[in-house]
């Protein structure tokens, strides 16, 4: 899916689209460029189409933006091997604070769903440190304006694999998470929950701690977004490989139905 945005009348006003979001599928660059060349436009996937990196639902593309330094034709020497479309943006090549350079837009696609806005920004960090892009696009809230030009669009090549941010495999860094959570949204976390969450589990015991550990978090009020970011973000699933992805899903649904 790939988000847009109907008001077009007041792009450039970026106050104007806290809300309202729709969204498209798009699998393939080529499904991307009525979207990115007409509309207001973004990745990211949010919660009832409201913009928040709270409300960070999932991405499968990620966008950057070059204003200066690496040059069209170098950007599209280095993400050639990439599913890829690169577009120049309305600024390019025109005087912007006394300096004209190729400014330009590209969006990537990622070797798999990212349901984590901290993998999301850890992924776009190291890209934008890679090519020197705009830090700004490390926003899980972030939108786009219309590109005015396709350069380069690739259907076949190399995928971006998601990065795991190695902070969200500390216990501490889990326990302070799971704390500010539930003091954002006033809700009381039981303690069996929190050691679950901040210690795993018993051997053979996944599925069942995964179910146990939903129907609590539901009972407390969180939404099932927030509960499978938390179960897949701490060291119950052992692993955060792909093929994990469906069973803990499941496993998630299975125990907020049985609140």
């Amino acid at each position: 899916m790939f988000g847009w945005h109907w008001d077009v009348d007041n792009i450039g006003r970026g106050n104007c689209f806290a809300i309202g979001w729709r969204y498209r599928k798009a699998d393939t660059p080529e499904e991307l460029i009525p979207i990115v060349t007409k509309y207001p436009n973004t990745p990211i996937e949010w919660r009832a189409g409201e913009r928040s990196s709270k409300n960070f639902l999932r991405a499968i593309w990620i966008g950057i933006d070059v204003d200066e330094g690496l040059s069209l034709a170098e950007g599209m020497q280095i993400f050639q091997p990439y599913i890829h479309l690169i577009g120049t943006t309305r600024s390019h090549q025109k005087d912007k604070g006394g300096l004209i350079a190729d400014r330009y837009r590209v969006f990537l696609k990622l070797n798999q769903v990212c349901e984590n806005s901290l993998a999301y920004k850890a992924t776009l960090s190291k890209i934008v440190a890679h090519v020197g892009a705009d830090r700004a696009c490390v926003d899980a809230a972030r939108i786009f304006w219309p590109i005015t030009e396709v350069v380069s669009c690739s259907y076949h090549g190399r995928l971006v694999r998601l990065v795991h941010p190695p902070e969200q495999h500390d216990p501490k860094y889990r326990e302070r998470r799971i704390a500010k959570l539930a003091a954002e949204y006033h809700r009381r976390i039981p303690p069996f929950v929190s050691d679950y969450l901040t210690k795993g589990c018993p051997d053979g015991r996944r599925n069942a701690t995964i179910f146990k550990c939903a129907v609590w978090l539901a009972r407390c009020g969180f939404q099932e977004d927030e509960i499978f970011d938390m179960i897949w973000n701490s060291p119950i699933p052992i692993s955060q490989s792909e093929s994990l992805l469906p069973e803990v899903r499941k496993a998630v649904r299975n125990g907020i139905s049985n609140k």
